[in-house]
């Protein structure tokens, strides 16, 4: 496998987020860990022998029935109105 050069500095910034020293010790030391950890997963011979384990309930596509329920009539509702009041949804800053 190449050699990765892992930036914790590069990370936390596209991440958006302020690390300390001692963060991106623990930080670089974990992402060495995972790409290790992948490493041994491209040494496998036959890898394609086993079988995904993403999906093991073998259950695809499953949703309820979309039931309409109760509701008020739009003319009963706007009978002493003609439009809903509400407090207003933007802000000012």
């Amino acid at each position: 496998m190449d050699k990765v050069k892992i930036l914790p500095d590069r990370l936390s910034l596209l991440a958006n987020l302020k690390i300390t020293a001692s963060e991106k010790i623990k930080i670089a030391r974990q992402l060495l860990k995972t790409v290790n950890f992948f490493a041994i997963l491209d040494n496998i011979d036959d890898l394609d022998k086993f079988r995904p384990t993403f999906q093991v309930t073998k259950n695809e596509n499953i949703t309820r029935k979309d039931e309409a329920g109760k509701s008020l009539s739009q003319k009963l509702i706007l009978k002493k109105e003609k439009y809903f009041k509400t407090k207003g949804g933007i802000t000012k800053r």
